[in-house]
């Protein structure tokens, strides 16, 4: 059986088992929204259940994990900091590249309601616009930065990354103003240019920062259990509180921006978090080898699964009509969406190494000669 952490690889198995399960999350999300009838996804009460349910383990729980894993992976320089931040930020361009100029321009697929929900005209100027927006990549590009560049302070201070991450989540609500310039749309504000400014979601980067310095610290000791059960008698209490204070109203609550929600509701997602991540410490260790090593793998792979997943959903319009599809053909386009993404993201590693082999190999002959 895997450890919990190991110095060797330095991986934190239920911080592995959260993305993996996020990353399944994330696939039944984007498919639903993406293919689901307008019955299915707002007339259907275990559907709004269900995505009540889900969002929190969604995008939440990717951006906290790239907080904990900034504690819990090696010290970086600065220029391995921004050359890491950079790529992420320019692949979050590419990759609308590929969702929208295929989509749009060769297969002619893209959906005339998307053009109409996000107050853009299906011209030129609606095409450029859809390929400058800024996306989660771009985000996590800019958070990584800012959190790698703050490291050193919550080492010295550890509680000023929840400190933080709650001023972010009270200020930001104040920030929603509607369509600032694009610069400061990355950090604030409210459109369809950015759709995760920092604020709010830099608070749920940093709260992963504090609590990855905290596992980092108790590690090898007896204290990191008694750290996931604080965690988790938190995070249930967070949850909790932000559910009561929404009254359980969800015709109101999905009325409101996924992207930019209000206090109560970011700190509901903090506990969800808390509670499922504490959760999975606890069960980790019962886990076979295998969901392990899946584990792992979609932890290591997530970046590549995001786009995979994105790319085949905006592709599979060719295939599925925008928002057509009752429950049982979102399922089965989830199932084959998943099992293509996997797939595709399997063979993209085993051809690298292949490549990589070969290459040794040479030089090995090289140098023989």
């Amino acid at each position: 059986m895997s450890t919990t952490f190991t110095e060797t690889s330095r991986r934190f198995i239920p911080l592995d088992i959260i993305k993996a399960i996020g990353v399944f999350m994330m696939i039944l999300m984007h498919v639903f929204i993406m293919y689901g009838s307008e019955s299915t996804i707002y007339f259907n009460n275990f559907s709004q259940y269900l995505l009540f349910f889900i969002e929190g383990i969604g995008a939440p729980i990717f951006v906290f994990s790239m907080g904990v894993s900034i504690f819990l992976s090696k010290d970086k320089s600065i220029r391995q900091v921004f050359t890491r931040g950079l790529k992420l930020f320019v692949l979050g361009y590419i990759l609308n590249f590929l969702k929208f100029y295929p989509t749009i321009k060769v297969f002619q697929v893209f959906p005339e309601a998307l053009f109409t929900e996000t107050h853009r005209v299906n011209d030129f100027k609606g095409f450029v616009e859809f390929l400058l927006i800024a996306d989660i990549l771009q985000f996590a590009g800019l958070a990584f930065i800012i959190g790698s560049v703050l490291k050193k302070i919550i080492e010295k201070i550890p509680l000023l990354g929840v400190l933080l991450s709650i001023i972010i989540f009270v200020v930001s609500p104040y920030l929603y103003i509607h369509d600032p310039d694009y610069i400061l749309s990355l950090f604030y504000g409210k459109g369809f240019n950015v759709y995760f400014p920092l604020f709010p979601w830099l608070g749920f980067v940093l709260l992963g920062m504090s609590i990855g310095y905290y596992i980092r610290k108790f590690v090898n000791g007896k204290h990191l259990k008694t750290l996931f059960y604080l965690l988790l008698t938190s995070g249930c209490l967070l949850y909790l509180l932000g559910l009561y204070s929404i009254d359980f109203n969800l015709k109101k609550y999905f009325s409101t921006d996924y992207y930019h929600k209000e206090t109560n509701v970011l700190l509901m997602y903090s506990g969800q978090i808390m509670v499922i991540f504490s959760l999975m410490y606890l069960v980790h260790k019962y886990l076979s080898e295998k969901m392990i090593a899946f584990s792992i793998f979609s932890s290591k792979n997530v970046t590549t699964l995001y786009v995979i997943q994105w790319i085949l959903i905006y592709w599979g319009w060719y295939f599925v009509e925008y928002q057509s599809q009752s429950w049982n053909g979102v399922i089965v386009s989830f199932l084959i969406v998943s099992l293509l993404t996997f797939s595709i993201t399997f063979l993209k590693n085993y051809l690298q190494k292949l490549l990589y082999e070969r290459r040794n190999c040479r030089t090995v002959i090289a140098g023989e000669k």
